[in-house]
Order: C-alpha cells, then sequence, then structure tokens
C-alpha cells in the first residue's frame, strides 16, 4: 500500500509490561535522575534520547536480541501500520461476529484470552475477506504497476485502498489539486474550488497533459491550478502513467495488515501477554 495522506494509521504493539523475562525490564525500572517536579527519569527514558539524538547504540543491547523485536529496531516490540480502520470495516461487513471486530484503538490492551481467542480467528478472517472485492486507486507506469522492491528480492505492487467509508477518502493531494477515492471511482477536485462532477475510473499523464476518463467513457482534460496539474505517483509525480480504480480480494488489499497482526498476537500468546493498539495523528 501507499502512505496514508488522511492519517488513518496506528501504533501496533505488544504489551511487554506483562512480560516479567523481556531484556528492556531493568532499564525502565531504574530511576535515573529526578526532573525539576520531582517525577522520576528512568535509564530507559536516557537511552532512548540518547539513540534518537546522538545515535549512541547502548540501548541496542537491549533490543537487538530481545526475541520481541518483531521489527528488528530500536523498540521493534511496537510500530506504525496504516489502513488498520479500513480492514476492520471490511470485517465487519464479511465476518460481523470476528473478534477483530470488538479491537480497542485506544491503547487498551488485549488480555491474554482475548489474544488467544483473536489470533484463532485471523484464519477464518481472512478467508471470508478472499470473497470481497475491494475498491484500490492502483498506479500504473508505461512499463507495469508500480511496485516496491526487497532487499531478499521481493517484491509487492503499491495502490491506495477506499476507506470503507461513504464519503470519498482522500488518497494523495498537492497545491493544485486533491484526488479522492470512492467505492465506484476517483474525484479530484482543485483547491479552493468545488469537485468536478464527475466520476473517474482512469486519470493518465502524458507529459504535462493531465486528463480522466469518466466511468461513462468521456475524457476530460484538466487546466493548471495554483501551477499545478494533478498527482498520484509518490516516486516520481511527472512520470508518464496512470491511475486506475480497480478492485482486489480484500485479503490481497489488507495482506501487510493481517500480516502484522497475525505475527503480534503469535508472539504475544507465547509471551502470555496481549496486544494493544492506539491511534497516531
Amino acid at each position: 500500500m501507499l502512505p496514508s495522506t488522511s492519517g488513518n494509521r496506528h501504533r501496533l504493539e505488544l504489551d511487554i509490561f506483562n512480560v516479567p523475562f523481556r531484556p528492556c525490564r531493568p532499564p525502565q525500572e531504574q530511576i535515573y535522575e529526578f526532573y525539576h517536579d520531582g517525577k522520576p527519569r528512568f535509564e530507559w527514558d536516557r537511552l532512548r534520547q540518547n539513540w534518537i539524538f546522538v545515535k549512541d547504540p547502548a540501548i541496542l543491547v537491549f533490543c537487538e536480541p530481545c526475541p520481541l523485536n518483531v521489527f528488528q529496531e530500536v523498540e521493534g516490540c511496537r510500530g506504525e501500520v496504516d489502513y488498520l480502520e479500513p480492514l476492520l470495516r471490511a470485517v465487519a461487513e464479511v465476518a460481523p461476529d470476528s473478534p477483530l471486530n470488538d479491537l480497542p484503538l485506544d491503547g487498551t490492551p488485549l488480555t491474554v484470552e482475548e489474544n488467544r481467542v483473536l489470533r484463532l480467528d485471523l484464519e477464518n478472517v481472512e478467508r471470508a475477506l478472499k470473497g470481497r472485492r475491494w475498491p484500490v486507486a492502483q498506479v500504473l507506469r508505461p512499463d507495469g504497476p508500480l511496485r516496491e522492491y526487497f532487499p531478499d528480492g521481493g517484491d509487492r505492487l503499491l495502490y491506495y485502498p477506499w476507506s470503507g467509508e461513504g464519503p470519498p477518502n482522500l488518497i494523495t493531494t498537492n497545491e493544485g489539486y486533491q484526488i479522492f477515492l470512492s467505492q465506484h471511482g476517483l474525484i479530484v477536485k482543485a483547491t479552493y474550488e468545488d469537485p468536478v462532477p464527475t466520476t473517474f475510473r482512469r486519470l493518465t499523464r502524458q507529459g504535462r497533459s493531465v486528463s480522466g476518463e469518466s466511468v461513462s467513457g468521456d475524457v476530460i482534460g484538466f487546466q493548471m491550478s495554483l501551477a499545478r496539474l494533478p498527482v498520484w505517483d509518490p516516486q516520481d509525480a511527472t512520470a508518464d502513467g496512470s491511475l486506475e480504480m480497480t478492485t482486489y480480494p480484500a485479503d490481497e488489499v489488507f495482506r501487510e495488515q493481517l500480516d502484522l497482526l497475525d505475527v503480534f498476537t503469535g508472539l504475544a500468546l507465547q509471551a502470555e501477554t496481549g496486544i494493544l493498539v492506539s491511534p497516531q495523528g
């Protein structure tokens, strides 16, 4: 997936404070000094700040060997995930009885038993999502769909998913234009103007020309707005190509989110703890 423009991002983390054998426990409980207001500053806070400001590697002594380090980085027992709420909307539609529908998003941790039940249900969720086609806006270059490539040789398609809500969701913007995705197609809005009263199946850039093909087959050209044309390619805004509305099986669209939930609930089960989710931005 491509990064969310609308701030639909959450933090997914293991409830590590219920894990007594974690390597970071001693510095998290050791007081380093006291602030002027009398509140304690723990050794872990000092290690974190030194890493952030001067890249002092001392904190890696605790994080690198930790079995709970999902992302293999400093404090890798937690990380940000985009588009979690669209996944939950899809699950509510295809699997209304799934415990995933009761996942709290306010930072309330799951209990060990709640985590166990959720993990056991993830396979059923994926099976249900396979039967649901989910709208996405696919970025295409002349040589094919835009992809992200990984060091191990793998790759994945890059696209903007539909939010799962009635109002169209903003997927990309610049100074002149905003592009929204609805369940039925793409909507374009010039800055400080009303949206173009057309739903597009495809937007195309050729050189300095951008046009849109409506769902009825009409082709409409876009004029400069604040010296800008609509953009959608995050790697090269002026590259020739197109943005097309299409659909994929929902389990493929939300593969990243499902995999993260699988890993986190699995590790939490091994450590006899739970997970928690909180909003980020």
